[in-house]
This record gives C-alpha cells, sequence and structure tokens, in this order.
C-alpha cells in the first residue's frame, strides 16, 4: 500500500515552485478496448452451443468519465487522475422452446498520475504532450441463464484482476482566464492482468490454450475536457 501512495503523490513532489496554479479537469472521453482474451472465451461458448446463437455486444467503445487534480508551473504539469470505464459483451439464442444468454461485463477503476509538457502556446490556444500512468483495478461478471420451456438455469462468476496501463497522449487547450475547454486524444496500453475469482485467487479463467485469460484495456481515448484554475502564490 505505501508504494501505491508513493506512486500518486510523486508528481506533487516533483514540483515545489514560488508560485504555481492548481487546476480541476473534469473530462468526457470516448474509449475502445481491445480485450482480446475475453472476446476468445466469448467466441469458445459460441462454437460450442448446439444452436446458432449470434453476438449481440462484443465489448463496444464506450463513453467514460474522467477527473483530474494537477499543479501548474510555465510548461509543465502534473497530478493526480481517476477514470472509470465499462464494456461488455453478449451472446443470445432464442426460439419458441426458449432462450440462452451469455454475457460479459467488465468495469475498471483507474487511479494514477499524470504529466503534461507544454510545446505551443499561441493566441487563445495550447498544446501539450501527456503521459499517465494507472493503476487499474478490474471486475468481470460472467453470467449465463437457459430457459427451455418453463424450465430455468442460471449460473454466475464475479473476478478480479490488477494492472497497470501508460497512455501518452496529446492535449489541446483555448483558455478563457481561469476557465479552459480542451480537446484530448491518447492511446493506453495495458499490461494485462490474470483474471481470478473474487473469493479464491488461485481460480482462473482458462482459455482454449491452456493459458489463463487477461484484461486488455489497450485502445484508443478521445474526449473533450473543462478545467478550472486556482492561482497562488508559496510564501
Amino acid at each position: 500500500m505505501r508504494k501505491y501512495i508513493l506512486f500518486l503523490v510523486f508528481p506533487f513532489l516533483c514540483l515545489k515552485p514560488l508560485s504555481a496554479q492548481i487546476g480541476i479537469s473534469v473530462m468526457e472521453g470516448y474509449g475502445k478496448y481491445a480485450m482480446d482474451d475475453l472476446k476468445t472465451l466469448q467466441h469458445s461458448y459460441l462454437v460450442n452451443l448446439p444452436v446458432n446463437a449470434e453476438i449481440v455486444n462484443n465489448f463496444p467503445a464506450r463513453p467514460f468519465p474522467e477527473i483530474k487534480v494537477f499543479y501548474f508551473l510555465k510548461i509543465l504539469s502534473a497530478g493526480l487522475t481517476y477514470s472509470f470505464h465499462s464494456t461488455g459483451s453478449k451472446v443470445n439464442y432464442k426460439d419458441y422452446s426458449g432462450e440462452i444468454n451469455y454475457t460479459q461485463i467488465t468495469n475498471l477503476n483507474a487511479f494514477g498520475q499524470f504529466v503534461r509538457l507544454r510545446f505551443l502556446n499561441v493566441k487563445h490556444m495550447r498544446a501539450s504532450l501527456s503521459f499517465q500512468t494507472n493503476l487499474a483495478y478490474t471486475n468481470l461478471k460472467l453470467s449465463q441463464t437457459v430457459q427451455i420451456f418453463d424450465e430455468n438455469a442460471s449460473e454466475a462468476y464475479k473476478l478480479k484482476a490488477f494492472s497497470i496501463f501508460g497512455e501518452p497522449g496529446l492535449d489541446v487547450i483555448f483558455p478563457f482566464k481561469n476557465f479552459e475547454i480542451g480537446l484530448f486524444g491518447g492511446y493506453c496500453i495495458d499490461t494485462k492482468g490474470e483474471f481470478y475469482l473474487n473469493n479464491d485467487a488461485s481460480m482462473h479463467i482458462t482459455l482454449p490454450d491452456n493459458k489463463n485469460a487477461r484484461t486488455n484495456w489497450s485502445g484508443y481515448r478521445i474526449g473533450i475536457m473543462l478545467n478550472y484554475l486556482l492561482n497562488f502564490k508559496k510564501s
């Protein structure tokens, strides 16, 4: 736990200016998620069904919220970030005799740090390169329901995973006094943590090649941001 706390506060330890700005950023993004192992798991389930089911959802790109608190000095800023991501998949078959549903719902709580380096500053516009590193806590729910006439059967599993991901990006900001409106874009690279059962860390999901299923939140991120800056001087 101590090393994770140090990881989060490290950006603030690096900046000790005489005067600076504290900023709060509220962001709404749109992200695409690779999820290759979970897609493999879904395909394996699909081909082993005795009926011709269809994929209703296959881990689509989804909107996500993000908030940042940062310390800004001249061309450099650094701070903390939190974001929440969610996506999933569904296989469905339905006919006169009943219905089959297989779903995977996964969500991510990401806590991290970021740094931003400005390389362009013209009238009413700034552009910066950014990089953030996140501690990624993933939850996954697998569920299956089978209904045949009046008979129903269901089962569900809850799993977790931990990984770390990096995200290089580009920000374009338009300042208006203490407020800023901006656009951001980047690409997330996930280190892919293994899934395990909530109540038994020794139990994993096994893929057809006998490897353990892992997360993969890798993919592009784009969106808009609204920043508020507070000026202060250090005595």
